[in-house]
């Protein structure tokens, strides 16, 4: 499914509320929410973005649907949310090593996966912070990414209310087309 979003924030978003956010939720299918001024064009470089999670997994491989082979390819994003303290300070730097390192080898383990099924190049990033905000800085700092891929939990409710979207907030913020895909059932 194509939609089309404005990326609202603030009070416009409030009052006029987001279809494309609300799509994103509920539809069954992959959603590719682009914006008004986005030309049409073949995807040469993908962001995916994943948690390890199975629709992580089936977005990465609809990524490699998407793009292009003559293109840049895809880069494989982890973020790991570090707990902080009420103090607001960082758990022992010994544990972000540790996670850092595991995380890596699991991106690698997904990054030799693709590469097995496409020709596509295929590179790893690993980072600390916020999912969200680590996702939009990266499509930010790397103009040749022309293209989010990310899978979704779908959730609603409270689960959603207390754990965010994601999904939602890449949708509304990143300045190229995101295509939301969640694992089939």
């Amino acid at each position: 499914m194509v939609i089309g979003t404005h990326g609202r924030t603030g009070l416009a978003r409030i009052l006029l509320g987001s279809v494309a956010e609300k799509v994103v939720r509920h539809a069954p299918c992959p959603v590719l929410a682009i914006r008004p001024d986005d030309e049409p064009k073949p995807f040469t470089h993908a962001l995916c973005p994943t948690d390890f999670s199975e629709d992580s997994r089936q977005a990465i491989d609809f990524a490699a649907e998407l793009v292009q082979p003559s293109g840049t390819g895809i880069t494989l994003l982890h973020v790991i949310e570090a707990p902080v303290s009420y103090s607001g300070e960082l758990p022992d730097p010994d544990l972000i090593r540790e996670l850092d390192r595991r995380s890596a080898a699991q991106l690698e383990a997904w990054a030799a996966r693709l590469r097995s099924m496409s020709s596509i190049p295929v590179t790893t990033r690993c980072r600390v912070g916020w999912p969200g905000a680590e996702i939009l800085a990266a499509v930010d700092h790397d103009p040749s990414i022309d293209l989010v891929v990310m899978g979704s939990h779908g959730r609603t409710g409270i689960k959603r209310a207390l754990l965010g979207s994601v999904a939602e907030k890449v949708v509304r913020h990143a300045r190229c087309p995101v295509c939301v895909a969640r694992a089939r059932a």
